[in-house]
Formats: C-alpha cells, sequence, structure tokens
C-alpha cells in the first residue's frame, strides 16, 4: 500500500469516532440546554447570565402539576452577599400564587457555595414538583435570591403556562 492511502485509511479511522463523538455531544447538549426567555426584574447585586427549566420543549414553558421539573439560573457576582433566602411567586388570573420552596437554606443549591463573592460565577439548581394546587394558567413566574437586608440580589421574571 502507497503512503497517500495508508494516511487516508488513518485519517477515515480516526475521523469516524471523533465525528460520532460530536454528534452524541451536540445531541445530549440540545436535549438538556432548555433555556428560557426571561427578564431582570431589579437585580441588585448580580447579572444574570442564563435561565433554563428542563424539561421545557416550548416558549412559555409548559409545566404539568405534579411533575419534577429542574430549573437553573446562571448569575455572575457584582457584590458580596450573605444570600439569607428566596421566594417565588406568580399571578394566575388575578389570583397572587406562592411557589412553595424547602426552608432548608439557599446555599444547598448553589454552586460553587455560598458566600457569594464578588467577580464569582454560581447557578442555582432547583428540583421540585409543580403544586397539585397550582391553578391552570398562563402567569409570569418571579424568583428572588434574597440578600442580607432582604432585597433582590437576584430577581429574573420567566413566562410560563401551568397544564
Amino acid at each position: 500500500m502507497n503512503s497517500e492511502k495508508v494516511n487516508m485509511l488513518l485519517t477515515s479511522q480516526t475521523m469516524k469516532p471523533f465525528n460520532v463523538l460530536m454528534c452524541g455531544m451536540a445531541a445530549f447538549l440540545a436535549g438538556v440546554t432548555d433555556a428560557v426567555t426571561f427578564r431582570d426584574c431589579g437585580s441588585t447585586g448580580a447579572r444574570v447570565t442564563g435561565v433554563e427549566i428542563s424539561p421545557c420543549d416550548s416558549e412559555p414553558c409548559a409545566l404539568r402539576r405534579g411533575v419534577n421539573y429542574i430549573a437553573r439560573v446562571a448569575f455572575k457576582a457584582n457584590a458580596n452577599s450573605d444570600t439569607t433566602g428566596f421566594s417565588a411567586h406568580g399571578t394566575v388570573g388575578s389570583r397572587p400564587m406562592a411557589v412553595p420552596l424547602p426552608s432548608n437554606g439557599v446555599c444547598v443549591y448553589l454552586f460553587p457555595p455560598c458566600p457569594i463573592q464578588a467577580g464569582g460565577s454560581y447557578v442555582y439548581s432547583y428540583t421540585g414538583a409543580v403544586s397539585l394546587n397550582f391553578p391552570l394558567g398562563v402567569t409570569t413566574l418571579r424568583w428572588e435570591l434574597l440578600d442580607g437586608t432582604g432585597a433582590p440580589f437576584v430577581c429574573i421574571e420567566i413566562p410560563v403556562r401551568v397544564v
């Protein structure tokens, strides 16, 4: 066999696994990155860089009652913060609805963990089910990460549809 054929054979044999790997990685990322449209609603200490809800295959996200979802909020801190809590709520029709969140603190869901340092990049990740009592319909979900004074260190609004 001449050297050109050997080089061509070697190149095609080493590129096949690479191509398969890249196609697989692209398919995986397409399935796990469910970025959603959001609006900053007055973050005082951070710049939100992305919001994901998984699974979410439409805008607004259709959230089924009783089903677990993963919500991730990525942000870059502009200031140090001792986070004290978080809240989430929405309004369906004219009825305000609080989203029940666990009371075990923000730091459990934050990576890297607390304390929040200026200049650091963080991801808040929470997995939970939509309450069976949450009314059906379209709402704007407001999520706030509160600083030591109770001000919204991070504040975002996300349109969702509860089904």
